[in-house]
């Protein structure tokens, strides 16, 4: 408790940092720039970001691009003529590690105001422990309809709802003449409060709009083997899937229907990621597809009433 209330004062000066971020945004198209005072205290601003582990890749893109704005605001001036000094921590992808890192950053470090991690599985206990020392949570990347439902005032979340990001997908399948419309989908998603609101959502609108369920799975975070949600896709014979996986899951799809496919359909990656060749000849029967033109040429078969679903 003690640890509490010498911190909980705070509270004032981290708000008026969460405001001056506005503040700063309008200040960017003003022609006029304030010059940062050489002893003007800085204003901290921590985070804890995935530097390791499921989400490494994409917790070094979003340590990029908190970076970016840190400069970006300060050779504008600043926040209310102050810089900002970023203090930024890893979580491993992990959550006990991130409520770890974010009691350090309010209770230690004493940071003014602290910023959100990647995902939302860690946003949600980022979210708690910064509602518990009475901080704001400004975050873009932990959108999940789960960060919203904890009973918590202090999170801000700058990005829309992920829940909706395949509502204009599905909406546009269902807006397709009767002929052309699919008749049956597959599903796949890991157990991720990210990704598997996204699909529940769209599924409703497609099987509303009279595309058949034929496959419909939730698999656990921790699976390594991909192959019998792949196999279990092509042998649906559905006519479109959506998915919301791993990037290594999605890679055993594409390679299913690759090895599945015949003629004309038959694409995909090998295990080592490089794409394999359309056909079995030589010129251009064995062109190699890479992602941009697998999604490409699908799509033009599919508008040329070619396409044979997940399986063709």
């Amino acid at each position: 408790m003690m640890q509490q209330k010498a911190v909980r004062p705070r509270r004032t000066r981290v708000l008026c940092a969460a405001g001056a971020l506005g503040l700063a945004a309008v200040a960017l198209g003003a022609q006029a720039r304030p010059a940062i005072g050489h002893a003007a205290t800085p204003i901290k601003i921590g985070l804890s970001v995935s530097l390791s582990g499921d989400y490494s890749a994409d917790g070094l893109a979003i340590k990029q691009g908190y970076q970016l704005w840190a400069d970006a605001v300060n050779k504008q001036g600043g926040l209310l003529g102050r810089p900002v000094q970023l203090d930024i921590l890893s979580d491993a992808s992990s959550p006990v590690q991130t409520t770890t890192d974010y009691q350090k950053l309010i209770t230690i470090d004493h940071c003014d105001l602290v910023f959100g991690p990647f995902s939302t599985s860690l946003t949600k206990p980022a979210a708690r422990v910064a509602n518990r020392y009475g901080y704001a949570l400004a975050e873009g990347a932990g959108g999940g309809p789960s960060v919203f439902t904890q009973g918590l005032n202090n999170v801000f979340d700058v990005s829309l709802p992920v829940a909706n990001n395949l509502i204009s997908f599905a909406q546009y399948i269902k807006g397709l003449p009767a002929a052309k419309r699919p008749k049956t989908a597959a599903y796949a998603t890991e157990d991720d409060p990210f990704t598997k609101p996204q699909l529940d959502i769209a599924r409703a609108i497609l099987e509303k709009a009279g595309v058949r369920t034929v496959y419909n799975a939730t698999y656990p975070a921790e699976t390594t083997d991909y192959t019998p949600i792949a196999a279990a896709v092509i042998h649906s014979h559905a006519q479109i899937g959506l998915f919301a996986p791993r990037h290594r899951c999605l890679h055993a799809i594409l390679q299913a229907t690759a090895l599945q496919s015949r003629g004309a359909h038959r694409h995909g990656w090998s295990r080592s990621g490089q794409p394999i060749h359309q056909g079995g000849g030589d010129g251009e029967h064995g062109r190699r597809l890479r992602p941009q033109r697998l999604v490409r040429r699908r799509a033009q078969l599919w508008q040329r009433g070619d396409g044979q679903g997940l399986s063709g």
